[in-house]
């Protein structure tokens, strides 16, 4: 087994990547059929499909510059288990069509099966807006 720590911000490194590149086959690999998924605008998916469906396919094509703060990452791993967790940032066009800048968090939990990482589940959120 690689380094679990080094493999894990490759995986997300990649993540960052397909967003990128808008290469959603790009991550498929890590997202099994039982895997269970929550989005900013998804409540909930299961598996590549319909994670696809409900997020990626509706939030990657909108929104521009995203990146998580590597300074943010938290990993911890251990035998079959990883999570790691982290903050991103990225923009998107605002009601005017000016851009708004999107702060948030995202978790992503692994499960080590047939001798790589695979994502079981992921929650990623806008940060919370403060009422004032």
């Amino acid at each position: 087994m690689p380094d679990k720590r080094t493999a894990i911000r490759k995986i997300l490194n990649r993540i960052v990547e397909s967003v990128h590149e808008l290469d959603y086959e790009g991550v498929r690999d890590l997202i099994p059929d039982d895997g269970v998924y929550f989005g900013s605008i998804a409540v909930a998916a299961q598996g590549y499909d319909e994670l696809y469906e409900k997020q990626f396919s509706r939030v990657w094509p909108n929104i521009d510059k995203f990146k998580i703060d590597p300074s943010s990452i938290s990993i911890h791993a251990s035998e079959k288990i990883a999570w790691a967790i982290c903050l991103f940032e990225s923009s998107a066009p605002g009601t005017n069509g000016e851009p708004v800048e999107r702060k948030g968090r995202m978790t992503f939990i692994f499960e080590w099966r047939d001798d790589k990482w695979v994502m079981v589940h992921s929650h990623d959120s806008l940060n919370p807006i403060l009422p004032e």
